[in-house]
């Protein structure tokens, strides 16, 4: 909501109107806002020269109204009715490259399809000798490779789980085989 010298005008940002030089302007803005797929709650201005407030209604002349912005947090996701349910694509393979230090590089590939945003993928690698390291992997989809020194081979295991913004969950396993490196 705006008042331009006590005439209300309400309505959705960004617009536009032209006050007269030097109108006092007040700015009230909501408690929260809903999206498609959140509410966001004020947490504040940002007001001309650094300032902030955290009041939801201020007064301003025009010239400073202008460069005003309101900030909102992410209060709650509002679920997708429609999403159907978390799935996860997952590769793991591993080349034999028998260098000094470096015996195989393992390749992981993922894909989230489906759930609710945002979602996220962990990876849980076990290696050969027992060892058991786990991984964030950051987009929603992609690829990483991994070196690794086990000259005897073995089999490590790898599993991916994806996790959606309503914590569902989708888990895909896969054990590789790693060929031993001749001497």
């Amino acid at each position: 909501m705006v008042l331009v010298n006590g005439e209300r005008h309400d309505s959705e940002a960004p617009f536009e109107f032209a006050p007269g030089d030097g109108a006092e302007i007040v700015l009230e803005a909501p408690a929260e806002v809903k999206t498609k797929d959140s509410v966001l709650r004020f947490v504040g201005w940002a007001l001309p020269g650094g300032k902030r407030s955290a009041e939801r209604r201020i007064t301003l002349n025009a010239s400073d109204a202008v460069d005003a912005v309101a900030n909102y947090e992410q209060l709650r996701l509002v679920p997708d009715k429609a999403a159907k349910p978390i799935r996860l694509v997952e590769s793991a393979t591993a080349q034999r490259v028998c260098l000094q230090n470096v015996t195989h590089e393992l390749v992981l590939s993922w894909e989230i399809l489906d759930g609710q945003r945002p979602a996220s993928v962990h990876a849980e690698i076990a290696y050969p000798d027992r060892h058991v390291e786990q991984i964030g992997l950051k987009p929603i989809q992609g690829m990483q490779s991994f070196p690794m020194n086990y000259p005897a081979g073995g089999t490590l295991r790898v599993k991916m789980t994806a996790t959606d913004a309503t914590d569902k969950q989708a888990v895909a396993e896969s054990a590789v085989r790693l060929e031993a490196c001749g001497k």
